[in-house]
């Protein structure tokens, strides 16, 4: 279910308004700012070093479908592709599964699906969707130097959407959508959702062996 939000976050002197921010471009920069610290959790989450292991990337992945299919499915009932009209494109939970089933790993029956999006929630949940790619980049990058001819095999989600420029793709559609500031807050609050079922799934999906290690 989607979070609270936190207040609206004053406009330092000098600053455009959030509005004024999405009108000349600058929504992802608003929407950035707003989910810093969800972001830094979510990254602590899962231990870079260790997801070349056969356990860890498991675990990961089975992390991932836990949030993402349900994500995705609540997305589709909410007609994403109204709003981002190459949407059923982008969609990566048949790509986990195929991972998933490769390496004779479990998943977990998909939650129910919950309430629809409207505009404004529907893109901040895409933004932590596609944005998802870029550390998918850096952790497809690791599997492979560790070399695991399992893991390695099993790539399909990681490799969905390579060079298809996807992510700048989306910040040009996010970006021309020019909410007011109660908009941005329902794009705060669906990124700040979407980053939640990440961190939860996280933590109920062998903790121990996807977060970094402190010390």
């Amino acid at each position: 279910m989607p979070l609270p939000l936190p207040a609206a976050h004053p406009v330092p002197p000098g600053e455009r308004s959030p509005a004024a921010a999405g009108r000349d471009g600058r929504v992802h920069a608003v929407l950035r700012s707003r989910t810093e610290a969800a972001h830094r959790r979510l990254d602590a989450a899962f231990d870079l070093a260790r997801l070349p292991e056969r356990g860890p990337y498991g675990a990961f992945l089975r992390a991932s479908a836990a949030a993402l299919i349900p994500l995705e499915a609540r997305l589709d009932a909410s007609e994403a592709a109204s709003v981002l009209p190459d949407w059923p494109a982008r969609r990566r939970g048949a790509a986990l599964l195929a991972d998933l089933a490769g390496l004779g790993e479990p998943c977990a029956p998909a939650s129910p699906i919950g309430g629809l999006f409207d505009r404004d929630t529907l893109l901040g949940v895409l933004y932590v969707l596609e944005g998802s790619r870029l550390g998918g980049a850096m952790i497809r990058r690791a599997v492979l130097d560790g070399g695991d001819p399992a893991v390695c095999a099993n790539l399909r989600y990681l490799d969905h959407g390579r060079r298809q420029r996807l992510w700048p793709s989306f910040l040009a559609r996010l970006d021309r959508a020019a909410p007011d500031e109660a908009g941005l807050r329902r794009m705060t609050e669906g990124a700040l959702a979407a980053f939640a079922a990440f961190e939860r799934a996280a933590a109920e999906s062998d903790a121990g062996s996807l977060a970094v290690r402190q010390g």
